[in-house]
């Protein structure tokens, strides 16, 4: 959950809180330039970030990207 587009809350079934920290967003991804980066704990050094993505053609499911900055296989997310 973003609750008001500069922190966020991680949580499992809407019960636990996983983590919470500060969050940014950018624009665009390989060839889809609507896509939405979501980068948690931007602030902290590059390796203790956690990035999403929520592609244009499917904005229903966003997708851990790895360390080298691509889709992580099978870890789509879906909106409820």
């Amino acid at each position: 959950t973003i609750t008001n587009y500069t922190t966020y809350a991680l949580s499992e079934e809407g019960a636990v809180t996983l983590r919470t920290g500060e969050v940014n967003t950018e624009r665009g991804f390989g060839d889809d330039e609507n896509a939405t980066v979501y980068v948690l704990d931007y602030t902290k050094a590059e390796k203790e970030q956690t990035r999403f993505v929520r592609l244009s053609n499917d904005p229903t499911k966003i997708f851990l990207l790895n360390s080298a900055g691509t889709k992580a296989l099978d870890t789509s997310l879906t909106k409820k």
